[in-house]
């Protein structure tokens, strides 16, 4: 990592963990906001799936192009704003957004608040959760049937994506918590 990219927590190997489950050499999986790779690398590492990482910014994806071939991984690097350069349709898409609200940032621990990257940091809006509103939105053109859509979240979250997810009408929707019991991964199926 460096300072284009966010540190990898314990909570995005609870959400690598928990995507494993639902993918095999044959899968196609798209992690979207992917900044250094750490998902969709840690997927592709695990079961040999087919993966594509996405992510805005150049120099995040460049971090991740870096990781790729740091552990000999052949993946898809596709500059996107979201869903804006993907082709194709997938078997799970997994993102950790940035989620933190506007009005949350000054509380933001220092170390996170000045040396990790704003745009892998805050939402547009002061609930956190506008990447996870356009990403519900737009998924289901590139969810196969019964693909899955996995989501790291911010603390308070869960259940707003949950009715998210559900008002999209994804079905078997499951929030898993963390080591502090904080529900912080929500993943649902394409119905």
């Amino acid at each position: 990592v460096d300072e284009n990219v966010l540190i990898p927590r314990d909570e995005t190997e609870l959400l690598v963990e928990i995507c494993k489950k639902y993918i095999n050499e044959k899968s196609q999986i798209l992690d979207l906001c992917t900044g250094s790779g750490v998902i969709g690398l840690s997927l592709k590492k695990s079961s040999n799936c087919i993966a594509t990482l996405s992510d805005i910014s150049e120099k995040a994806l460049d971090v991740a192009k870096k990781n790729a071939q740091a552990l000999c991984l052949e993946v898809q690097i596709v500059k996107s704003d979201l869903f804006e350069n993907i082709c194709g349709k997938f078997d799970l898409i997994v993102s950790n957004p940035p989620y933190i609200a506007q009005k949350d940032f000054e509380d933001l621990q220092q170390e996170v608040r000045l040396y990790e990257p704003c745009l892998a940091l805050l939402a547009k809006d002061d609930l956190g959760i506008w990447f996870y509103e356009k990403i519900i939105e737009d998924a289901k053109r590139f969810l196969k049937e019964n693909a899955v859509l996995a989501f790291e979240v911010g603390i308070f979250q869960a259940q707003k994506v949950r009715n998210l997810l559900e008002e999209k009408n994804f079905k078997n929707i499951e929030i898993f918590k963390d080591i502090s019991g904080i529900e912080r991964v929500v993943l649902g199926q394409n119905g």
